[in-house]
Formats: structure tokens, C-alpha cells, sequence
């Protein structure tokens, strides 16, 4: 071994996105050398950002050394005839001299050959994992299965099931998790009343333990990630509560946050491969004219005129509850084909 007494290997790539392809590569590169070195390397034109590939990387693969490289060198593009040079200087500088070249690729042969180490191909066929970065980013869908749990939530379709009390979607959305073998995000403002008998809470935290509560288990989601409700909703809701308007518990938003809620949250998809559909589910004695009345249904009606502002997908579902189900399992249908 070149520092006498450990084994050490490398592997160079882009990661965009990480796919389990990646992970039987890192896995048995680690499996074969006593340390292992990983270069993420980013730049600031990449689709998905350099910084959240580094952190999914880190997640995926805590006990190896991650190391996040940010040059800008177009010289070091494929086909550049300096470009092996200019990798294997930067392996140098970031991970040190190495003995061992893991890729899948050919590139890693002359890479190896820079580096005066040798070059150990690992599935090159991709027999074991028939995936690549860019078959995921072409068909996120088609290629779930390949799809780490810590990047689920970047390519998941979210499908938000909106009532104006809570609970009133709860079965609506159990039928449509069990139909289309997902998981929902349950509605953590409703969930904290619960529990603690109350509905004071800072609306800046209900917000964003929300977002938590979906990002968390959109990591489970096969494909489609549903939810009881989003950012926008809870802040109406908050809103409603603040102002009295004949919600439960009104008096339970601290007098402090009854003019300081501020701008509700922008619902903008998470990346340009996510898509997000809002389903409106109005109690069953409302026709669809209603849910537009502040007077009415002061939560579902802001939320609509809020989210038409931003030119955001809604549908309205009407009918018998077995109405309503065939009409979400059909748009939900739609987005996985999309």
C-alpha cells in the first residue's frame, strides 16, 4: 500500500442523483479497501444542487469519508484530452495518494493510470442495478425502485387531500394510501391539539413542523406521497383561528401571533421533477359553489383563492364517497403518468 500500512480507495462522481447503483458501488468499494474516499463533484450550473447531493451522500453513507467538490473547471469535462489529469490532481488534493479506482465506467482505467493506481471495475454492464442518474431523471416514476429513501422526497408526486375541518379527509385518504400502496402525512396542527388538550402553538413552528412532518415521510412514499393538508392550509387555518370565525378553539392562538402570522407559504414544488395536485374535499351537505364562500368555509375558501393566485392544480371532488375516491384515484393516476 502506498502509506504503508492501509488500503485506500476512491470514488469520483456526480451523484445526480444518488440511485442504488451507487450504493452497491460505494458498498463494495468499501467492502475491499481500509478506507474509502468519495468526491461528490458539483457545479453551480448542475440541475439538482451540488449541496443537497453532498448532504444525501453523507446520509446515505456515514461511516465514509464524503468530501464535496465545488471547482468550476469546464476543462475537466468528458472528452477533454487534459481532463484524467485534472481529475486525478484533484483525487490527490482532496483524498491523497490511492491504491484502488472504483467506477463502473471506463473512465475509472485512466484515471487509475494518473493516479499510478489500479483500476477496479464494478458492474459495468449494470447487470446488478440496471439504473443510471440519468434514467432516473428522465422517468423518476419508472425508476423508484433504484431511488434512495433520502432522495424520495425530491422526485415525489404530493398529493394534498384538503377539508376544512380536521379529520373530515382522514378516510378519504386511508382508501386512496391502501389502493395505491403509499403512506399519507397526517395533519401535525390537528395532532398537536390533540395531545396537549390545546391549540396554542407558534404559527411559524406549526408551519414548519408540517413541512417536517411530510418530508419525513415522503422517505417511505412509493411514488405518491399524500397529505391531510400543507403549508398553506395550516396557515388559513391559523388565520381562522386568530380571527375568531366560528373555528374551534380560536382562542387558543396567542393574542401575540393574531397580526404577525405574515405572508402564507409559497406552495412551489420541490424540484422541476416534482409535481403537487390539491384535491379539495368539502363537507358532504356543501356543493361546489360553497367552498369558494369565506362566509361558509373560511379555511378551504382563502386556501383556493390563495392557491389560484398561484396558478396551482385544483380539483374540487364531489359526490358520494365512493364518488370522491374514484375521482382522486383518477387524477392521482394521471400525475403518475405524467
Amino acid at each position: 500500500m502506498k502509506d504503508g500500512t492501509q488500503s485506500h480507495g476512491v470514488v469520483i462522481g456526480r451523484f445526480m442523483p444518488p440511485h442504488n447503483g451507487h450504493r452497491y458501488l460505494l458498498d463494495f468499494a468499501a467492502g475491499c479497501v481500509d478506507r474509502l474516499s468519495v468526491l461528490v463533484c458539483t457545479m453551480r450550473s448542475d440541475g439538482i444542487d451540488g449541496a443537497l447531493r453532498f448532504a444525501w451522500m453523507k446520509e446515505m453513507f456515514p461511516n465514509i469519508n464524503i468530501l464535496h467538490m465545488t471547482e468550476e473547471n469546464p476543462e475537466a469535462r468528458k472528452g477533454s484530452p487534459s481532463s484524467y489529469q485534472i481529475w486525478a490532481d484533484a483525487v490527490l488534493r482532496y483524498a491523497g495518494p490511492v491504491d484502488y479506482v472504483f467506477a463502473s465506467e471506463d473512465y475509472g482505467f485512466r484515471l487509475a493510470e494518473e493516479l499510478d493506481a489500479s483500476y477496479i471495475p464494478v458492474d459495468p454492464s449494470r447487470r446488478a442495478f440496471p439504473v443510471s442518474a440519468t434514467m432516473v431523471r428522465r422517468n423518476p416514476m419508472g425508476s423508484w425502485p433504484f431511488i434512495p429513501s433520502c432522495v424520495r422526497p425530491y422526485f415525489a408526486r404530493r398529493v394534498y387531500v384538503l377539508s376544512e375541518q380536521p379529520g373530515e379527509s382522514d378516510a378519504l385518504l386511508e382508501h386512496l394510501a391502501d389502493h395505491f400502496r403509499t403512506v399519507y402525512a397526517g395533519d401535525y396542527l390537528a395532532y398537536h391539539a390533540e395531545r396537549t388538550g390545546s391549540n396554542a402553538i407558534d404559527p411559524g413552528f406549526a408551519v414548519r413542523a408540517q413541512i417536517a412532518t411530510e418530508n419525513a415521510i415522503a422517505k417511505q412514499a412509493d411514488r405518491i406521497l399524500l397529505s391531510a393538508t400543507d403549508p398553506v392550509h395550516v396557515w388559513m387555518r391559523l388565520r381562522a383561528m386568530a380571527e375568531g370565525n366560528g373555528v374551534p378553539g380560536a382562542d387558543g392562538v396567542p393574542d401575540a401571533d393574531r397580526t404577525s402570522l405574515g405572508e402564507p407559504p409559497n406552495p412551489r414544488p420541490l424540484s422541476e421533477w416534482a409535481r403537487h395536485r390539491y384535491l379539495i374535499n368539502p363537507p358532504k351537505d356543501a356543493g361546489t359553489a360553497t367552498v369558494y364562500d369565506p362566509a361558509r368555509l373560511p379555511v378551504l375558501a382563502r386556501t383556493l383563492e390563495f392557491l389560484a393566485e398561484q396558478g396551482v392544480d385544483v380539483r374540487v371532488l364531489a359526490g358520494t364517497p365512493e364518488e370522491r375516491f374514484t375521482q382522486a384515484m383518477e387524477l392521482v393516476d394521471e400525475m403518475l403518468l405524467d
